[in-house]
């Protein structure tokens, strides 16, 4: 389902030094192997669940050589940073309009329950399978 957005993530890798122009480092391997088990994962409970299934966009993380998925449905946006060194935990930003973002740390599985809430609105949340 997400064939495109696992080629921009490997591209990711290609990045080196300064590919934004200034100071980033190049893109970590692992980050970018994290960020697409996280969408399988993410991928094949949506499908069990007949979720709607909506590609992130996705964008490297230029302050930490991570990789950012990023969804927004309605009023809702929520970013997954994957960071280097990070095996088992990602930094999840979600805001709702109006509302101020809130940020914090989360588990494999509390990241892949955040993206499906996001993805189908009647998931309960916390009913991973």
């Amino acid at each position: 389902m997400f064939a495109d957005v696992a080629g921009t993530l490997q591209g990711f890798l290609d990045l080196g030094r300064g590919w934004d122009g200034e100071a980033a480092r190049p893109v970590d391997a692992a980050a970018v192997a994290l960020a697409l088990d996280l969408l399988r994962s993410i991928d094949r409970i949506a499908m069990r669940r007949q979720a709607r299934w909506r590609d992130p966009q996705v964008a490297p993380d230029p302050d930490g050589a991570g990789v950012d998925l990023i969804w927004q449905q309605a009023e809702h946006w929520l970013m997954l940073s994957v960071l280097p060194g990070e095996a088992h935990c990602v930094l999840v930003t979600s805001q709702r309009t109006g509302e101020e973002a809130h940020m914090r740390r989360a588990s494999l599985a509390e990241a892949t329950d955040e993206a499906l809430a996001l993805l189908e609105p009647m998931v309960v949340f916390g009913a991973r399978e």
